[in-house]
C-alpha cells in the first residue's frame, strides 16, 4: 500500500539564520499530512518575514505596478480561514531572500569559484514543500517560495495562459503594468486601445508603432475583436515587415472588459509608408499623420513619459 509524505525543506544556511529545520510529515490521511506541512511552512515563512530573512513586496493597489513591503502576513488576503497562509496569493508577490553583509561579501570574494555573486546567493536554496509517494521513484515540488518565470511557449501569438496554472509574480507584474499603462491619461504615445473593427484604423495604429523608435509600444485588443484583429496584425506584419517584433504580452480585465495586450519592440529605424503613401507616427495623443507642420523632432524625439513606468517597462 502506497503512502504519501510531505517535506518542508529548509536550506542549511536558512536553518542557521532562522533556527527552524527541515521537517517530514506522514499521516494515515495524506490530506492531514499535507495540512500539517502547510501549517509548518506557514510558521517558517512568518518567522522569516519577522526576522527579515525574507522580504515580501506586494502591489500597492489593483491598478498599480508599484510595490509596497509587507511586514504583516496576518491580513486576510494572505491567509486562509484556518490560519494557513494563502501561498497562491503570496507567490504573486515579489519575494526576496536577504543575507547579512558577511554572507554577501563571501559570495563576492568566492565568485571565481562559484560564478557571479548572484549565482552563489541563488545556490543557497529556498523554502519548499515536497511531496513523495512511496510507489513513485521521484518527488514532486508542491510549493517553491521563490519567484520563478515559466518557460515561453515559443509561439509569440499564444494568447492564453494555462488555466490550470496559478498566476505567478512575473505574470502578475505584467498585468499590473498593463493596467497602470491603460489608465495613464498622459501616455497615449506608448499605448493604443483598439475601439473599432476598422481595418484602416488598425493599419494606422500598426504603422504608427512601426515608425516610433526607441520604446516598446502596447496595443490593447478587446476580446470581442481579438480573433480577427490578431489575424489582421499577422497580415500587416507579413506585408510591411516580416521581422517585426510583435507578440502577445498579457491578458487583463479592465472595467469588465477583457483585453489581450500585444507589444511591439522596435527592430529598425526605417520609416514605413502606407500603400497610399501616407506616413503615420505617434505623439501624446496617439496616432499622428505626418503633414506640412510635422517637424524633425516629431519623428526623432520621444515625449517625456512617467519615468517610474518607463523603468518597469525596460526591466520587463
Amino acid at each position: 500500500m502506497s503512502s504519501t509524505t510531505y517535506t518542508v525543506e529548509i536550506p542549511p544556511i536558512h536553518y542557521l539564520l532562522l533556527g527552524l529545520e527541515t521537517a517530514i510529515f506522514k499521516h494515515q490521511d495524506p490530506q492531514g499530512a499535507k495540512l500539517e506541512a502547510l501549517s509548518y511552512l506557514t510558521k517558517v515563512l512568518r518567522a522569516a518575514v519577522e526576522k527579515e530573512i525574507i522580504e515580501i513586496w506586494d502591489f500597492e493597489n489593483e491598478v498599480s505596478a508599484d510595490l509596497k513591503k509587507i511586514t504583516d502576513l496576518e491580513s486576510s488576503i494572505y491567509r486562509e480561514e484556518n490560519g494557513i497562509l494563502n501561498f497562491e496569493r503570496i507567490l504573486q508577490c515579489k519575494i526576496k531572500y536577504t543575507f547579512n553583509n558577511y554572507i554577501i561579501k563571501n559570495a563576492v570574494f568566492n565568485r571565481h569559484r562559484h560564478g557571479s555573486p548572484s549565482q552563489k546567493i541563488a545556490s543557497y536554496g529556498f523554502f519548499a514543500l515536497i511531496e513523495n509517494q512511496s510507489d513513485k521513484p521521484s518527488r514532486s515540488t508542491v510549493i517553491k517560495i521563490k519567484n520563478e518565470e515559466r518557460e515561453s511557449s515559443g509561439n509569440p501569438f499564444v494568447r492564453k495562459r494555462n488555466e490550470n496554472m496559478n498566476l505567478n509574480y512575473f505574470e502578475k507584474l505584467k498585468i499590473q503594468e498593463a493596467k497602470q499603462l491603460y489608465f495613464d491619461q498622459n501616455n497615449n504615445y506608448q499605448k493604443e486601445i483598439l475601439n473599432t473593427n476598422s481595418f484602416l484604423a488598425l493599419e494606422r495604429i500598426f504603422l504608427s508603432f512601426q515608425n516610433t523608435f526607441i520604446i516598446t509600444k502596447y496595443l490593447f485588443v478587446p476580446e470581442h475583436f481579438h480573433k480577427n484583429a490578431t489575424a489582421v496584425i499577422d497580415l500587416l506584419v507579413q506585408t510591411f515587415s516580416p521581422e517585426n517584433e510583435y507578440e502577445f504580452h498579457t491578458a487583463v480585465e479592465i472595467e469588465g472588459v477583457k483585453f489581450y495586450v500585444y507589444k511591439h519592440d522596435p527592430v529598425s529605424c526605417a520609416l514605413t509608408f502606407s500603400k497610399t503613401g501616407k506616413l503615420y507616427i505617434r505623439d501624446q495623443n496617439g496616432v499622428k499623420e505626418v503633414d506640412e507642420n510635422t517637424t524633425f523632432s516629431d519623428l526623432t524625439d520621444m515625449p517625456a513619459i512617467d519615468q517610474k513606468l518607463q523603468n518597469i517597462i525596460e526591466i520587463i
